[in-house]
């Protein structure tokens, strides 16, 4: 894909860009120094 991130279609057809989520909103959790921390790790 020469380094651009892949569209991925589910199977009711919908279009899935990478990148939509934020990282708290991808683990459910408000506690900023979790976030941090894993964030850090990707």
């Amino acid at each position: 894909s020469k380094g651009n991130p892949r569209c991925i279609v589910n199977s009711k057809g919908r279009k899935r860009r990478p990148g939509n989520k934020t990282v708290a909103g991808a683990l459910r959790c408000n506690d900023t120094l979790f976030v941090d921390f894993v964030s850090r790790c990707l």
